[in-house]
């Protein structure tokens, strides 16, 4: 992992980049401190950027889980003591709706908040929870996937 945060930073070298914005758990942070070391910009940190918790399906994949299973965390994800998905929608629209977007910046973050940045951006800030659930199984996000945010458009890749 920190060979490949080294690699990406190379990768993103000629972008210009003028700010760094982090989740601030721990593999994120890591990951965002390295770059912005390789690339000299001080990386800030912003628990918004956090990983949606999963409740008691933490680390585990949806496509490890029945359809029955995915069906009842999606109808109620408090049940499984997990974030609500309108909330987690929340809590991007909050973020997003306060970056300066005439600033060149990466936010380094977590798969599944990923998906809700690009559902964030390709649906106009309207959360659609169905249409959300079919574009994040067709979503493939690994690591060292970052977003990079500029002047209000969006580029995602893998930068491995």
């Amino acid at each position: 992992g920190r060979t490949d945060a080294r690699v990406v930073a190379e990768k993103l070298r000629g972008l210009g980049l003028e700010k760094i914005i982090s989740s601030d758990l721990s593999r994120a942070k890591e990951t965002a401190g390295i770059i912005g070391n390789v690339l000299n910009i001080k990386v800030s940190y912003d628990a918004r950027l956090r990983e949606v918790d999963f409740g008691k399906f933490n680390g585990t994949s949806a496509y490890n889980m029945t359809p029955e299973t995915v069906a009842g965390f999606v109808a109620n994800p408090a049940e499984f003591g997990a974030e609500p998905f309108d909330k987690v929608f929340a809590r991007v629209s909050n973020f997003l709706g306060t970056i300066d977007y005439d600033k060149n910046t990466l936010l380094v973050s977590h798969g599944a908040l990923m998906r809700f940045m690009m559902h964030y951006f390709a649906n106009n800030a309207q959360f659609n929870l169905q249409k959300f659930m079919q574009d994040s199984f067709n979503a493939h996000i690994s690591n060292m996937t970052v977003f990079r945010v500029r002047n209000t458009s969006t580029q995602m890749g893998r930068l491995r």
